[in-house]
């Protein structure tokens, strides 16, 4: 199959993400934040899909940082687990 971009995500993630995967990206979206298994299931899916590490990094940072995280936080705190999951 065709890897997924960033910019497709949402609409992916309606269409075609499994069950199980659709709710995880939807409790990212509300609630900012993910536990660490879930992260780590959910980033697998996502490089398995196509992410490439900087996509799914940003992607990460982006919903993690409207919470008020600094950025630089967020990669001290969470960027290596994305990076070299």
């Amino acid at each position: 199959g065709s890897a997924v971009s960033l910019a497709a995500l949402p609409t992916v993630s309606r269409r075609s993400f499994p069950l199980c995967m659709h709710n995880m990206h939807a409790k990212l979206l509300e609630t900012k934040h993910l536990k660490h298994s879930a992260r780590q299931q959910f980033g697998l899916f996502l490089k398995t899909i196509g992410l490439s590490c900087e996509e799914s990094t940003a992607f990460f940072r982006a919903e993690f940082t409207k919470k008020g995280m600094a950025a630089d936080k967020f990669m001290r705190d969470y960027g290596y687990g994305i990076r070299y999951n």
